[in-house]
């Protein structure tokens, strides 16, 4: 069975199998029938990229799953704390765990994961930059020595992890976004342009495989290595909104 780290600071336990609450069940999709074969001119040291589609496989139709398996760097443990940590405890987790993004539990169903944060978000969120400032100050960036404060910045390392991810106390009504590893990565990648979204859990509700991040990042570096994927996104523009986006997560 799949385990994913549960941690609370300090403390370090493994939860037996992703334990996650799925409204919807997910069918097994049939076998696609004369599919072509893959052309072993673009076959790896990795090996097949497309599976049994070959080159006319779309990177919105390919599964987080494919994606990950095809990375030079298989995919880092989750790792998940519950929400209770501080903002200094939880930038020691990510220290002593070498990572860059963290998942949070949710208050009220201490199995769910509810928000991934990471290290921009927290040293933001330290420095006081407010994303919606710098969209009012005409797309400018702030300049953190004109509003850093050392007495604020070690408050705010001390707040609860709640004060980054701007938790609604009684519904939790913001969820991460989630992507299931079996399903194409179309939705994902609509997203990632329009929702202005940076990473995803990736779940498993079929196999119960462990759970990662899937970022802007790894999509960009599985398409940047093969340009035969077509249909990456509809034209050139939204491609370099991708990449754009991509450079900030």
């Amino acid at each position: 069975m799949a385990s994913i780290i549960r941690l609370t600071y300090g403390q370090l336990a493994f939860s037996p199998a992703w334990r996650m609450s799925h409204p919807h069940s997910v069918a097994t999709r049939p076998a696609r029938h004369n599919a072509p074969a893959a052309d072993p001119r673009h076959t790896s040291k990795r090996g097949n990229l497309f599976g049994s589609s070959g080159m006319g496989k779309r990177i919105t139709d390919i599964t987080p799953a494919e994606l990950a398996a095809a990375l030079p760097k298989k995919k880092q443990r989750l790792v998940v704390t519950a929400p209770s940590v501080t903002v200094g405890e939880t930038l020691q987790l990510l220290a002593k765990h070498d990572i860059l993004s963290l998942a949070i539990f949710s208050t009220y169903r201490p199995d769910q994961v509810v928000n991934i944060v990471n290290v921009k978000d927290l040293v933001g969120h330290i420095l006081g930059i407010n994303d919606r400032a710098a969209k009012a100050a005409d797309e400018q960036p702030i300049n953190p020595k004109a509003t850093f404060n050392p007495q604020e910045a070690v408050a705010r390392l001390r707040q609860n992890i709640e004060a980054v991810m701007t938790l609604d106390a009684d519904k939790e009504s913001y969820r991460v976004l989630e992507a299931e590893m079996t399903e194409p990565l179309g939705p994902i990648i609509e997203a990632f342009g329009h929702q202005n979204a940076h990473r995803a859990l990736a779940i498993d509700h079929v196999n119960g495989a462990e759970p990662f991040v899937l970022s802007q990042t790894d999509v960009l570096l599985y398409v940047r290595e093969r340009p035969e994927v077509r249909g990456c996104l509809a034209g050139r523009r939204r491609a370099t909104e991708l990449r754009a986006a991509g450079a900030s997560s």
